[in-house]
C-alpha cells in the first residue's frame, strides 16, 4: 500500500510539471464556437456533377460555419484556435490550402470563394482521392505535432459516389474510422432514387447517414453543433469526418452520435 501511495505521489508530481492548465481550462462544452480546438479540412467535390451553383453553396456554407467567433489560424499565446484547410477533388485531388494557409476568418472567406468559384471540366468524382489527400495533410501537419491533441475534422461536400479498385472510399473510410474518425453523410442524390444515400451509408459511422430530403432546414447550425459535439468527444477517440452532400433545391444535415459526451482529460 505504501508503494502504491508513493507511485500516486510520483505521478502527481510528474503531471504537475507537464500539465498546462491554460490548455484545458475555460472550455465550456457544446456552446461556444469561439472555444473550438480543431484542425478541419474541407474536402469538396468540384466535378461537373456538383454544378457551379452547388459549389457556390458549399463555399457559402464553409464560410458561414466558421463565422460565429471561431478563432482561425494559430496563435502562440492563445491555444483556443481552429485551423481550416481546403482540398478539392474530382478524378484527382488537390490541396488548395493547407492547415497553415488561412490565418483569419477573412482568409477563409477569400480562399473558399476563390477556389470554389466554378466546377472543373472533370466528369469523374472519386471521393477516395479527397479523403486520401486530407489524411496525408493531417499526417504531415497535425499528427505528431504541437497540435496532435487537437481534434481533426474532415468536412466532405460531394455530389456522387464512385468506387474503383484503389479508389474505393470504403477502404479509406475504414482506415479513418479505425483511428476514431466519425463519418457523417448527407446525400445529394441527383438521381432521386436514394441509391447515393445507401452507398454513403457504407462509409459513414453507423447512424450518421442522411439525405437532403430531411426535414431540417438549419444546415449551418447543425454543422456547427456537430463541430461542438465532436470537439468535446474524448480525445483518445480520435477524429471526426463530416460529409455534407448538397441538393440543388435545399441542403440539410442531421447529426446524431452513437456515443455520449464524456469528461475530457488532458493527453500526456
Amino acid at each position: 500500500m505504501k508503494t502504491l501511495a508513493c507511485l500516486f505521489i510520483l505521478l502527481a508530481t510528474v503531471y504537475a510539471d507537464v500539465y498546462n492548465p491554460q490548455s484545458y481550462t475555460d472550455r465550456p462544452c457544446g456552446d461556444d464556437l469561439g472555444n473550438l480546438w480543431l484542425d478541419v479540412i474541407a474536402v469538396v467535390d468540384n466535378s461537373q456533377g456538383m454544378t457551379t451553383d452547388g459549389l457556390s453553396s458549399v463555399a457559402a456554407n464553409i464560410a458561414t460555419v466558421f463565422s460565429s467567433g471561431t478563432r482561425i489560424g494559430t496563435n502562440a499565446t492563445e491555444p483556443r484556435t481552429t485551423r481550416v484547410g481546403l482540398v478539392t477533388y474530382n478524378s484527382v485531388a488537390k490541396v488548395n490550402a493547407d492547415l497553415n494557409t488561412f490565418q483569419s476568418i477573412n482568409d477563409v472567406y477569400n480562399g473558399v470563394f476563390n477556389y470554389l468559384s466554378a466546377v472543373t471540366d472533370a466528369t469523374d468524382s472519386y471521393l477516395a482521392t479527397g479523403l486520401q489527400a486530407a489524411n496525408a495533410l493531417f499526417a504531415s501537419q497535425s499528427f505528431n505535432s504541437t497540435r496532435n491533441h487537437y481534434k481533426k475534422v474532415v468536412i466532405v461536400y460531394a455530389s456522387e459516389y464512385k468506387s474503383y479498385g484503389e479508389l474505393d472510399p470504403v477502404k479509406v473510410a475504414d482506415e479513418m474510422k479505425g483511428s476514431g474518425v466519425y463519418i457523417v453523410t448527407v446525400a445529394y442524390d441527383q438521381g432521386g432514387n436514394g441509391q447515393l444515400l445507401k452507398d454513403l451509408a457504407g462509409i459513414s459511422t453507423p447512424g450518421y447517414s442522411f439525405s437532403n430530403t430531411d426535414d431540417s432546414d438549419n444546415v449551418i447550425g447543425e454543422i456547427q453543433g456537430a463541430l461542438l459535439q465532436g470537439e468535446f468527444e474524448p480525445r483518445n477517440e480520435g477524429n471526426m469526418v463530416l460529409s455534407f452532400f448538397f441538393s440543388s433545391e435545399r441542403a440539410s444535415v442531421n447529426l446524431t452520435s452513437s456515443r455520449l459526451l464524456a469528461i475530457q482529460f488532458p493527453s500526456f
